[in-house]
């Protein structure tokens, strides 16, 4: 069943934990992230201008990315609670801040950035907006493997998964 019917484009929907509610982002006045009842119904606007929206386990907040597509240099995260409010920058201070991963528990936030030192690396912080912490995850890689931005927290806390290039074709990555 279709649930959205604007001329413009509606994509990347993502679930609430409680399954009643969706989150998707829409090319729509000038683009932004919105809200709707999973089952259909008003969408209504929750972040002008938010990308890669992602909803807490817990359903409390909504991590997001503010930017130009395709330009991570330039891009800033924020957290706003998930009814609408106001936004928390996170990582303020930093050249980039970009695609964001919450723990299973809704505690801590992954997210790949370039600090005020042009150190790139996955960084752990909390909605709040408590000072980054570097994990030296770029530091280790394997030099035979390009690996992109945390993707996906494992239930259970103990992996993160990602996208990874090494020779041609990308690969998940743990």
């Amino acid at each position: 069943a279709r649930l959205t019917t604007d001329p413009a484009a509606d994509h990347l929907p993502k679930f609430f934990p409680s399954s009643t509610h969706i989150l998707f982002r829409s090319e729509r006045a000038g683009g932004g992230l919105y809200v709707m009842p999973a089952l259909g119904g008003p969408a209504k606007l929750l972040v002008p201008g938010g990308r890669q929206g992602v909803v807490s386990p817990d359903g409390r907040f909504v991590l997001y990315v503010v930017g130009t597509s395709g330009d991570f240099r330039r891009s800033r995260l924020y957290v706003i609670p998930a009814e609408g409010g106001t936004p928390k920058q996170l990582a303020a201070h930093f050249t980039s801040a970009v695609t964001g991963i919450w723990s299973p528990d809704s505690r801590s936030i992954l997210f790949g950035g370039i600090n005020a030192n042009d150190q790139a690396d996955w960084w752990l912080t909390t909605p709040d907006g408590a000072e980054p912490v570097p994990t030296n995850t770029l530091q280790r890689r394997s030099p035979y493997a390009s690996l992109g931005a945390p993707d996906s927290w494992s239930p259970d806390g103990k992996w993160i998964y990602t996208t990874g290039v090494r020779g041609d074709a990308p690969n998940i990555w743990r």
